[in-house]
């Protein structure tokens, strides 16, 4: 076993005895504003952040939304603060007041520029008394000045500065502002087994035409693409679930990948979903071909030595063309666990 194996190996440890979810640590000193702390680990927080990642692109790991980072467009850093600022100069020196608007001449101040008298209020425009309020004059709520250049407004910008190398950031340049997604890691079952068996399998999902299961993210791309050809062409699909066994145990395994590829004679994609489900989806495939290659794979899980599981049709009309489909997929999922 060579080096990197036997870190990444390590890698999948530190995972396991984190509860097989390692979380990010927040930390302001972090490149992205996090880091992963391994447990007893040798590794630093660095790469132990290049391995999370490499074992997840290899599916021995699923990632878990936590956050989306942003990041500055000058030189990458992910302290930036956001402000309220001017609509004029750009400014974040504003005061926020309450105003009166005096129907009649149009004036609008804050309340404190109305002398109180005993008639009423004066306004500082015309000098009239006001002295019915949704009569002679209104609130319209509250207001912002700017203290720089004294403009008056509603509504400010949304502005911002980054604290490593100062640059500000208002109107067009908030647009160039950069994002990174944080993640957790999840320890998926090919991870579980490459730690039973204490060696990796990089050469069974690194591509080719012997490959049983696809990457999550090539089969969840194929899925959008998928989609998209449904919106422009109208051309129909099917997808099936594979999910979590009843008892707690996971169908994810390369032996039933295995004899569905032997079994299954209709065209398909078959590949990871996460760590307790397989995705199936058949290209061109009607409501009756998908039911029909569902069942026959109920038979063949009841024929093999397998735990029982769940086999799910997927209705993709609920996903249009421009949502987020690894979220739906994901939901799919997870309520298919639910009622596990």
């Amino acid at each position: 076993m060579n080096g990197r194996s036997a870190e990444l190996l390590k890698t999948l440890a530190i995972v396991q005895a984190a509860g097989s979810l390692l979380e990010p640590v927040w930390d302001p000193y972090g490149r992205f504003g996090v880091v992963y702390r391994g447990t007893d680990s040798e590794l630093d927080d660095s790469r132990l952040q290049n391995h999370l990642e490499a074992l997840a692109q290899e599916d021995y790991l699923e990632r878990v939304f936590v956050e989306r980072i942003s990041l500055c467009p000058n030189c990458g850093n992910h302290a930036i603060n956001v402000h309220e600022a001017c609509l004029t100069c750009g400014s974040s020196n504003l005061t926020q007041f309450k105003a009166y608007f005096h129907f009649r001449c149009g004036y609008v101040g804050p309340v404190t520029a109305f002398a109180k008298e005993k008639q009423g209020l004066r306004c500082p425009k015309c000098s009239r008394i006001l002295a019915d309020l949704g009569t002679d004059h209104d609130s319209p709520g509250t207001y912002f000045r700017c203290r720089g250049c004294m403009a008056m407004f509603q509504v400010p910008e949304v502005g911002g500065r980054c604290l490593a190398c100062g640059v500000r950031l208002s109107g067009s340049t908030l647009q160039e502002i950069g994002h990174h997604d944080v993640f957790a890691y999840r320890l998926t079952t090919l991870g579980r087994a490459a730690i039973a068996e204490g060696r990796l399998q990089l050469e069974s999902v690194a591509g080719g035409e012997d490959v049983l299961l696809e990457k999550r993210d090539e089969i969840v791309a194929y899925v959008e693409e998928q989609v998209q050809k449904r919106a422009e062409r109208g051309t129909k699909f099917g997808g099936i679930v594979i999910g979590a066994a009843s008892d707690g145990a996971s169908p994810v395994v390369e032996n039933f990948a295995s004899v569905i590829r032997e079994h299954i004679s209709v065209e398909f994609r078959l590949g990871r979903l996460d760590a307790d489900h397989l995705l199936l989806i058949i290209p061109s495939g009607s409501k009756s071909v998908t039911k029909a290659v569902r069942g026959k794979i109920v038979a063949l899980q009841a024929q093999s030595e397998t735990h029982a599981f769940r086999v799910e049709i997927i209705e993709f009309e609920d996903i249009r063309n421009g949502d987020a489909v690894a979220d739906a997929l994901s939901n799919i999922a997870r309520v298919m666990a639910i009622h596990v």
